[in-house]
């Protein structure tokens, strides 16, 4: 008699220590459990694709809805600029130079001397020539001035964007959606939040909070592409330095008796339950016991230690739990199995028992 009951004792233990949720359920939770393959479809290709539509549009937008003006550019350092003189050399014959604005925001006009023109428009430049040339050079100078290339209003792009470089504006006034066209968008990978560092200049003002400090400007993406919030199309100025902040990665951990244990990053997978991230882990062993999971949590309160039945979940007795980035998913073994088997030392520092009813 001792010996049978020894051996129901044994039994049971062993009917423990099986998949039980892996039997047919009607529903493909079964085979993903059995074969241990992940089906998490990644999502993030189609979310960047749905966010570059929606940045294209809100430049549309900006495009229609911004004021028609003429569009002003002043000469800076390192502008290379093309003069066309008449009357410079040979009369009826323009001359052509092509010079570069100086440190000092001058150029040199070979024997007729330096003149200051960084900080000036197209138009205050050549009338500045034309001054400079009509007092004892040439009388009745025509002077006409285009920019071979702009050098001067240089704006940094890094971060998650499709081209990162030093981008030059050939306008005083340009807007983070239009720098951001010219580095070809966003990259597949860019998050939430662009930051704009703005040095010594002084800050365009603005009537929207965007986080704004002496020297720093964020700005949430998805307010102004998502959305379509063009108030937070801000105006960029030469010299900023703008910084779109990747995608934050999100991780759960599986541990116990998986056949993969360790961390999995959840960014564009959408929403992961206890199931799915037993899946990502390749599946539970055959010693693994479904109903002696585990889920540990951090909460202002402390850490949270949530007993589940992934049985009753697979069989839809009990609804899905949507793992949060930092939670930790621990499969056990038999009724004997103890938690400190795969929770490290000061992992549990704090914990807090919370049933599930």
């Amino acid at each position: 008699m001792g010996l049978a009951v020894l051996g129901c004792i044994l039994v049971m233990f062993a009917g423990c220590s099986s998949q039980d949720f892996a039997r047919p359920t009607g529903s493909s939770i079964s085979d993903i459990m059995d074969t241990g393959n992940p089906y998490i479809k990644d999502t993030s290709a189609q979310e960047a694709l749905e966010r570059s539509k929606l940045f294209a549009k809100a430049l549309a937008e900006w495009q229609l809805e911004s004021p028609e003006e003429k569009p002003t550019y002043h000469l800076g350092p390192d502008d290379s600029i093309k003069l066309e003189i008449l009357s410079f050399e040979e009369p009826g014959k323009p001359s052509v130079l092509i010079r570069t604005i100086s440190p000092e925001n001058e150029v040199n006009l070979s024997w007729a001397g330096k003149v200051k023109l960084g900080g000036l428009t197209i138009q205050e430049a050549e009338e500045a020539v034309r001054t400079h040339l009509a007092n004892g050079y040439i009388h009745d100078p025509k002077v006409t001035i285009s920019v071979a290339e702009y050098k001067s209003a240089g704006v940094v792009l890094t971060g998650a964007v499709s081209k990162p470089g030093v981008y030059y504006l050939k306008r005083d006034r340009r807007t983070l959606l239009e720098v951001l066209a010219q580095a070809d968008g966003l990259d597949v990978n860019s998050g939430d939040e662009l930051m704009l560092i703005r040095g010594k200049q002084s800050m365009e003002s603005t009537d929207v909070n965007v986080g704004a400090t002496n020297s720093l400007i964020t700005v949430d993406l998805r307010q102004l592409v998502d959305s379509g919030d063009l108030r937070m199309n801000l105006w960029v100025q030469r010299g900023d330095i703008i910084t779109v902040l990747p995608r934050k990665n999100t991780y759960i951990s599986v541990l116990g008796y998986v056949n993969r244990p360790g961390s999995f990053d959840i960014a564009g997978k959408g929403d992961i339950d206890a199931l799915k991230a037993v899946a990502m882990a390749g599946g539970l062993t055959s010693s693994a016991r479904a109903q002696n999971s585990w889920l540990l949590r951090s909460t202002k309160d402390g850490q949270k230690m949530v007993p589940i039945d992934l049985t009753k979940i697979a069989h839809g007795k009990k609804p899905p739990i949507i793992l949060a980035s930092g939670d930790t998913l621990v499969i056990g073994s038999s009724m004997i199995a103890k938690l400190s088997e795969f929770i490290k030392v000061g992992g549990s520092v704090g914990a807090s028992y919370s049933p599930v009813p």
